[in-house]
C-alpha cells in the first residue's frame, strides 16, 4: 500500500499547482485526488467523446 505525506483534494487549478509544487521535493509523497468516475485506460476507446476533445463541449 502506498504511503503519502500530503493528500491534495481537488484537481482544479490551485490543487494541480499545489500538488505539482509539493511533488518537486522527491522525498515527499504527494497524492492528488479528483472526483469523478474512473474511465480506466484509453485502450479500447472506452472514454466518452466529451473528455477526448474539450473544444466540442456543449455549454448551455
Amino acid at each position: 500500500m502506498a504511503a503519502y505525506e500530503v493528500l491534495v483534494l481537488g484537481g482544479g487549478t490551485a490543487g494541480c499547482v499545489l500538488a505539482g509544487r509539493l511533488s518537486e521535493d522527491l522525498s515527499r509523497g504527494v497524492c492528488l485526488v479528483e472526483a469523478g468516475p474512473d474511465y480506466g485506460p484509453y485502450e479500447g476507446g472506452g472514454w466518452p467523446d466529451d473528455i477526448l476533445d474539450a473544444r466540442e463541449l456543449a455549454f448551455s
